[in-house]
């Protein structure tokens, strides 16, 4: 019964997905007729209640993608849905080499391992890569797997504490947001401007949009 209502499941999912992506279509056919250049930069901001229903277009289609597979089943994700964030909620631990993704996966604070394939030994691997300082390193047999496997089970999680150190040093205080700390930066560099262009007897002053 659990099978059978899993697989029933499955392709309800595999549905629901069909016809978002079919709404989908139609709505880019209909943008796609009235596109022009200069409007488009001109307004390129997305009014709010457009982005919500937008945004919600989104969350319904991840939740029917990731409902459409079976638990032990592998996901090979070739294109640009579900998007790489997405990807990062629905997993609990990532394998990579040296890349980017390592620093963006940082900020989830979840296990993780960087495999040394130039088998430079944890310790420098670690000294030359900043990002990989709270990783399992794995050498080319990746024989330190198990200690990745533990940390998401019932295991032990002896980098935990790596993580949420080297997860502030490279991207900062939860609180304030990252985008509330922008956005003082760049007010306190506007309200500079303006102080400089006053004492220099100078009109006109700067004029910041602050996002949220």
């Amino acid at each position: 019964a659990e099978a059978e209502r899993t697989a029933a499941e499955r392709a309800a999912a595999r549905a629901r997905l069909r016809a978002i992506d079919e709404a989908g279509r139609g709505r880019g056919a209909t943008l796609a007729a009235v596109w022009d250049d200069a409007s488009v930069s001109r307004d390129a901001q997305t009014p709010a209640d457009q982005a919500a229903v937008e945004e919600r277009g989104f969350a319904e289609w991840n939740e029917a993608f990731w409902r459409s597979f079976g638990w032990w089943e592998h996901r090979v994700i070739t294109g640009s849905e579900p998007r790489l964030f997405d990807c990062f909620n629905e997993s609990d631990a990532l394998v990579s080499d040296i890349s980017s993704v390592v620093s963006d996966w940082i900020a989830s604070g979840k296990p993780y391992a960087v495999s040394d394939s130039a088998e430079l030994g944890p310790e420098e691997f670690r000294r030359q890569n900043t990002a990989v300082r709270a990783a399992v390193i794995l050498s080319n047999d990746a024989s330190q797997i198990d200690e990745l496997l533990d940390a998401v089970t019932t295991g032990p999680d002896p980098l935990a504490q790596d993580r949420a150190e080297l997860r502030h040093y490279l991207l900062g205080p939860d609180e304030p947001s990252s985008l509330e700390r922008f956005n003082a930066a760049v007010n306190a560099l506007a309200a500079r401007a303006e102080a400089r262009n006053q004492a220099l007897g100078e009109t006109g002053a700067a004029a910041v949009v602050s996002t949220s």
